[in-house]
């Protein structure tokens, strides 16, 4: 991940924290300016539900049933399309 974030010219824009203890992962959760969960395997969308409690915008994948149920429920969301499957990351 830290490959690819230099190739696309964003790695001093991202941190990448691993595995987090709980109380550490809902303070850096809180931090942030905007949550974006790309799944397109996301059975309901808890992780979109935090963000969004906490204040925070999601984006989510259009076509997944939870992000569908949370958007069509209120704001605080945006769906875009889902991207082709690759093989690898460019």
């Amino acid at each position: 991940m830290r490959a690819l974030a230099a190739r696309r010219g964003v790695a001093d824009r991202v941190e990448l924290r691993g595995r987090l203890a709980h109380e550490a992962a809902v303070a850096v959760g809180r931090s942030g300016s905007l949550f974006v969960l790309p799944s397109v395997a996301e059975a309901f969308g808890v992780s979109y539900v935090e963000a969004m409690a906490a204040g925070i915008p999601a984006i989510g994948c259009r076509g997944e049933d939870g992000p569908e149920e949370i958007a069509a429920a209120g704001g605080g969301i945006e769906l875009g399309p889902r991207a082709a499957p690759t093989s690898s990351p460019r």
